[in-house]
């Protein structure tokens, strides 16, 4: 089937995924922000007012490093003998 002059080609696709921001009660199109190597998403927030709307950030990492140091600590300050 030929395109016809005047009419979009893919006219489908053009709607975009609209939620409605719990802080200023617009209907937004939450925008991306990426961590600062921008090789992973960080967080979508409302372009509007700013609110965080999805955090991505990972702290398992953090906290497992954390109770490692705890364990070693406990370990060379009572432990050894």
């Amino acid at each position: 089937m030929p395109h016809e002059a005047g009419t979009p080609l893919i006219d489908h696709m053009s709607i975009e995924p609209r939620i409605h921001c719990p802080r200023c009660k617009s209907s937004i199109v939450p925008k991306l922000a990426l961590n600062k190597r921008a090789t992973k998403p960080d967080r979508l927030y409302c372009p509007n007012c700013g609110r965080t709307l999805k955090d991505f950030y990972n702290a398992w990492p953090a906290a497992i490093l954390v109770f490692v140091a705890i364990v070693c600590v406990i370990y060379f300050r009572f432990g050894h003998s």
